[in-house]
């Protein structure tokens, strides 16, 4: 059976995202810092072992994605590095961002984590007004930095397993819990109208289009990058590896 590294494994932590901001150095911070974190959590780890009766509907998936992430996502993405400059861009990322703090609140609450509640609140009031419907990140200079929390962490936090796991057609690899999660946290967050995002579902077609260019154009990952014939069953460990960590802090 092929093995799983923690150099590698850390590779793609840092790849995926799936560190999160925090004024104290938190278990996914400390992973991406420190390679040898890894050491004890993941000697060794089979990397095959991981529940995945879908696999079939999975790959058929996961080829689907990397097709249209190679035909459709980077020609766009490299179209809107073109035509956008990166102060815009990060502002545009910016304000996504303090969209997603609306789901990092309701989550907070949910789990009775007050204090990221009270933080994730006072990111989105600040960056909402002072930086323009969140166009700039005034809070963090502020020192009120960023936390994330979702509902698949909510969800694992009332002890729901992660359940089977599952990619997703242009969403991608995550968990049958997750999966649920980040619908839910989606809807949470689009919902939310700052600075005229317009309400009609006809006219958030081209604002949905445009928010899922921005956010891939900020991911660093790229289907191919790791060179492996296994890079579906790396990344699908990583991913589950990953996902318990956070659910753990």
């Amino acid at each position: 059976m092929s093995r799983i590294t923690p150099a590698i494994f850390t590779l793609l932590v840092i790849a995926l995202g799936s560190g999160c901001a925090s004024t104290k150095t938190s278990q996914s911070d400390q992973a991406i810092r420190d390679p040898g974190f890894y050491e004890e959590r993941v000697p060794n780890i089979d990397f095959m072992e991981v529940y995945d009766p879908w696999e079939g509907f999975n790959r058929r998936a996961y080829s689907f994605n990397r097709q249209f992430d190679r035909f459709v996502f980077l020609p766009a993405v490299r179209g809107y590095r073109a035509i956008t400059p990166k102060p815009l861009r990060t502002g545009v990322t910016n304000f996504w961002r303090n969209l997603a703090e609306v789901e990092t609140v309701a989550a907070s609450l949910l789990q009775f984590k007050l204090q990221k509640a009270a933080r994730g609140t006072g990111r989105f009031v600040i960056n909402s007004t002072i930086g323009v419907a969140g166009v700039f990140d005034v809070a963090t200079p502020m020192g009120v930095n960023r936390v994330r929390e979702d509902f698949g962490q909510t969800f694992g936090h009332w002890g729901i397993s992660p359940g089977p796991y599952l990619v997703l057609p242009l969403l991608g690899p995550s968990s049958l819990r997750d999966g649920v999660g980040t619908l839910a946290g989606q809807a949470t967050s689009l919902a939310v109208d700052v600075g005229g995002v317009p309400g009609d579902r006809r006219e958030k077609i081209p604002v949905t289009l445009f928010y899922a260019v921005s956010t891939r154009e900020a991911i660093p990952f790229k289907y191919g990058q790791l060179k492996t014939p296994f890079e579906y069953e790396m990344v699908r460990f990583a991913i589950t590896e990953a996902r318990q960590i956070l659910v753990e802090e």
